[in-house]
This record gives structure tokens, C-alpha cells and sequence, in this order.
């Protein structure tokens, strides 16, 4: 699947000034992650939405990043490496054969990578046996990417998962679905 995968090469575009522009974590989520909940960022890069989710979960909070690219999750642990994010951020480095998290969250994130995921029914249920009772997934991909029936078809997958769309956030330049099991 790496093939598939945003190349690390492009970090660099992932957290930029202009992104935090179009994409503010913050304002974002601010209605969705609260103080002391577990975030889940699958698919987070070099950490752009794993710092906001982190700033909403606070010190009593917990954000899992994964990414199956090795040096995304070295990148992000160097980066909060002796400092207060270490008690906040866990980077996970997952491969393609499934989601190596067991720990139950409150809200998960895929954020323009669903798209890059070969077999999304397993995937999605996969992502459902780590979700509290009552939490959300918020589902973002990129409009220049992922066509409207592409995404279209993604959400009946989540649907198919047994997750109930609760909203159509309007996210710049992308389409979005926000879920809850």
C-alpha cells in the first residue's frame, strides 16, 4: 500500500502556515474532541492535526498518531521529544496488514488518506473496534483526489461498518463526513 501513500518527500506542504489557513486543527475539531478524551489521528504524517487534537484533549488527554510511514512517526517523535507532548502524543507505526491500536477513543480522524487504503471495508471495521461507545470518526478527503462519488461510496462503506453519518462539515477544499457509532 506505501506505493499509494502521500510521499514523505511532501511534508514539508503538510505543515505550513497557508495549511493552517485553510485547515486550522483547532477550529476544526473544537466542537467535536474535548479536554481529557483520546484522539485517534490515522494516517497523521509528520503531525499537523496530531498538535491541534493534542491542544483540545489537553494534559489530561491522550492523542494516538499513526502512520504506516516510518519516517512520519520519526519525525513526530523527534519533534515532541523532552517536551510536555510526550505525555500527550503516542506515535504508533502501523504497516498495511492492519491497525496495531487495541486502546478505545473518543474520537478518530482520517484526514485525506482514506482514499489510499486498498480494502476500506476492513479498514473502517478495524477503526470501529477501537471507538467508544457514542464517539465520532470524522471522515476528510481531499475534493481533487476523490471524486463526489468516490466519497459518496467511502461514506456508505462507513455506513455499511454499522456508523450513522451525523453531519457534512464544510472543510476547505475537501468533502467531509463526520460519523458516530
Amino acid at each position: 500500500m506505501e506505493e499509494h501513500v502521500c510521499p514523505s518527500w511532501l511534508y514539508f506542504s503538510l505543515n505550513t502556515y497557508l495549511r493552517k489557513r485553510v485547515h486550522d486543527p483547532e477550529k476544526i475539531f473544537r466542537e467535536y474532541v474535548g479536554e481529557g478524551q483520546t484522539a485517534l489521528d490515522i494516517g497523521c504524517g509528520p503531525g499537523f492535526f496530531t498538535y491541534g487534537l493534542a491542544g483540545l484533549v489537553g494534559n489530561r488527554g491522550k492523542v494516538i498518531a499513526v502512520d504506516i510511514q516510518k519516517k512520519a512517526i520519526d519525525t513526530l517523535e523527534k519533534k515532541i521529544r523532552g517536551t510536555n507532548l510526550e505525555k500527550i502524543i503516542y506515535p504508533v507505526h502501523n504497516d498495511d496488514s492492519g491497525l496495531y491500536v487495541t486502546e478505545k477513543s473518543d474520537f478518530v480522524l482520517t484526514f485525506w488518506m482514506l482514499h489510499e487504503v486498498p480494502d476500506k471495508k476492513t479498514f473502517l471495521e478495524q477503526i470501529k473496534t477501537v471507538m467508544k461507545p457514542g464517539s465520532l470518526y470524522f471522515l476528510v478527503e481531499p475534493k481533487i483526489h476523490v471524486p463526489e462519488k468516490a466519497f459518496l461510496d467511502e461514506v456508505e462503506i462507513v455506513r455499511s461498518c454499522g456508523m450513522t453519518l451525523i453531519d457534512s462539515p464544510k472543510i476547505g477544499l475537501s468533502r467531509a463526513a463526520l460519523f458516530r457509532i
